[in-house]
C-alpha cells in the first residue's frame, strides 16, 4: 500500500527588517506540515523555532538569529523582539496553520524595524608638493547608529531575495 502525501500552500508575511519591507510568501504545507526547508530558505537559517503573536497568529524565527543579527523588529514598542527576517503564519485554535489575515495592517502597526548602520566620517587633505597637487582622504571615525523604520508591504515576488 503506497500512501501519498498531501500538498497545498498558505499565504504567509516575510518580514525583513534590513529592508523594512514586508511579502507576501506562498508556503508548502505537506499533510497540513509547514515545510521546514521552505522556511530555513525564506528566514536564511538552519533552525527555526516558533511562536505566538497572537491569538490567530504565530511566527517562524531563526532560533540563533541574535548571533549574526544586522536587523532586528520589535514588536509592540518593545516588549519582544526578533533577530532578523521572520515569517508570520497563520493558526486556528486547532493547531492548523492557515493563510496569514488578508488584512495585514494591523499585524504591521505592531513592528518596528531596527537596522544596524555605521556611518563613516572622513577627513580630506589637500595640498601642493614638488610633483604637484594632492588630495589625500582618510577615515576618521564611525559612528554607529539604528535606523527604525515599520515595515511597509511590498510587492510579492517568485522568491524571496537572500
Amino acid at each position: 500500500m503506497t500512501t501519498t502525501a498531501k500538498l497545498s500552500t498558505i499565504t504567509a508575511l516575510l518580514i525583513d527588517p534590513v529592508r523594512a519591507e514586508a511579502r507576501k510568501v506562498a508556503l508548502t504545507l505537506n499533510d497540513g506540515n509547514v515545510v521546514l526547508a521552505e522556511l530555513y530558505a525564506l528566514i536564511g537559517c538552519d533552525l527555526v523555532e516558533r511562536a505566538p503573536l497572537d491569538e490567530r497568529h504565530l511566527v517562524w524565527t531563526d532560533e540563533e538569529g541574535w548571533g549574526e543579527a544586522s536587523g532586528f523588529t520589535a514588536i509592540d514598542g518593545g516588549v519582544n523582539a526578533i533577530a532578523g527576517r521572520f515569517l508570520v503564519v497563520g493558526e486556528n485554535g486547532d493547531g492548523q496553520t492557515l493563510d496569514v489575515a488578508k488584512d495585514v495592517s494591523p499585524i504591521l502597526a505592531r513592528f518596528l524595524c531596527h537596522r544596524c548602520l555605521f556611518e563613516a566620517e572622513f577627513v580630506t587633505r589637500t595640498g601642493d608638493t614638488d610633483h604637484g597637487f594632492f588630495i589625500q582622504t582618510k577615515l576618521h571615525s564611525v559612528t554607529r547608529r539604528m535606523d527604525k523604520r515599520p515595515p511597509r508591504l511590498v510587492a510579492s515576488k517568485e522568491k524571496a531575495d537572500g
